[in-house]
């Protein structure tokens, strides 16, 4: 499915290159394509039977293990959109407040509050705890 999903972004942006291709930061728009792409196929599938989560071999590459992505995976779930999308953006793909904050349309100040609200919710809810959160 990720790799459908990144096809999917990819090619939107080929045919949108025109107006891609000007932008500060294309592979922000290209991320943000590709995150809408999953939010709905998540908005989809909540409305079919729910399967349970299967190991992505990508996550095995990373040295990731499968119980670890399976735990990340619960663990930002409990969180909302926006504030997962900050996390992950901040803490996963490590990306700077301006880039993250640039790419989600926000400014750097609300991205760190966002971050923060998330931070202070996994911590009160999981005791997971996020170093760097206001960066």
């Amino acid at each position: 499915m990720a790799e459908e999903l990144s096809q999917e972004a990819f090619a939107r942006a080929l045919n949108h290159w025109d107006r891609v291709a000007v932008l500060d930061r294309p592979g922000g728009w290209l991320y943000r394509t590709g995150f809408n792409l999953l939010r709905t196929h998540w908005k989809k599938s909540k409305r079919r039977e729910p399967t349970p989560p299967s190991p992505s071999a990508t996550a095995a590459e990373a040295g990731v293990g499968v119980g670890e992505r399976i735990d990340l995976v619960r663990v930002l779930s409990i969180l909302p959109d926006q504030q997962r999308q900050v996390v992950v953006l901040r803490h996963v793909l490590d990306y700077s407040t301006d880039e993250a904050a640039d790419i989600l349309g926000l400014s750097p100040g609300a991205l760190r509050m966002t971050l923060h609200r998330a931070v202070e919710t996994l911590r009160k809810d999981t005791g997971l705890s996020l170093s760097g959160e206001g960066e």
